[in-house]
């Protein structure tokens, strides 16, 4: 693999064949810091509804990673053609203010750059079903297509399903309220975890499937091991 100083993935993230060893193991670790946190500092400190938004970052992390590793080639430069579209969008809301935030010639070679690359990528919910119907055949039987357990699934039960939590909505309410007697309630600071492991278990079931296709994308981990664990607990 090349070392991280061999890579620059402004110039990169378009060529798969150099950038792929890099983009994907970076992805991972992202969602590997999010596991940390929701499992071991989160958890202990009963702090149940961060968890949940922190979750919604995984899914994220791990679906854009098996989007892409399912066809390195195309859609690598689909992915940087919407880094870079936002990048630009951000650089014109400073400008608007005043302030320029892109020196003018990056700022050029990106509009170049965006212009050159062709095709658009999918939302999020689209390339979680382009990801099931690469990786479901592959992947054994951790996941099912047409089912909640598939990476599109998993965007219903736990990306639109927490969305509540992630931004100011009424629904989201109901997880910083207990009953008193009708019609009336108790604001409190976060509500107890009741008959399900929450986010918690979600999170390990997310991140056990990005490392299945890890094994197979990347070569590592041993999908023995990760599909042992699938086993034991299933």
């Amino acid at each position: 693999r090349q070392s991280a100083a061999e890579i620059d993935p402004d110039r990169d993230a378009g060529g798969p064949q150099t950038a792929w060893p890099m983009v994907g193991p970076a992805l991972l670790t992202h969602a590997t810091s999010n596991l940390r946190s929701i499992v071991f500092r989160l958890r202990p400190d009963g702090a149940h509804n961060d968890a949940s938004r922190l979750l919604r970052s995984l899914y994220d992390h791990i679906v854009t990673f098996a989007w892409l590793a399912a066809d390195p080639p195309t859609r690598l430069a689909l992915w940087r053609k919407e880094d870079l579209e936002e990048r630009l969008k951000i650089h014109r809301e400073f400008a608007a203010a005043g302030e320029q935030l892109l020196p003018d010639a990056d700022r050029e070679q990106m509009e170049h750059d965006v212009a050159r690359l062709q095709g658009k990528a999918p939302d999020l919910a689209s390339k979680a079903a382009a990801a099931d119907k690469h990786w479901i055949p592959r992947i054994g039987g951790a996941l099912r297509p047409g089912s909640l357990s598939s990476f599109r699934g998993f965007y219903t039960i736990l990306f639109r399903e927490h969305s509540g939590l992630v931004h100011a909505t009424m629904r989201g309410l109901n997880h910083v309220t207990i009953d008193l007697a009708p019609p009336r309630k108790r604001v409190v600071l976060e509500a107890p975890l009741e008959g399900s492991a929450g986010p918690y278990g979600m999170a390990s079931v997310v991140y056990g499937v990005g490392l299945l296709v890890a094994a197979r994308s990347l070569g590592w981990p041993d999908a023995g091991e990760v599909e042992t664990i699938f086993t034991r607990f299933p």
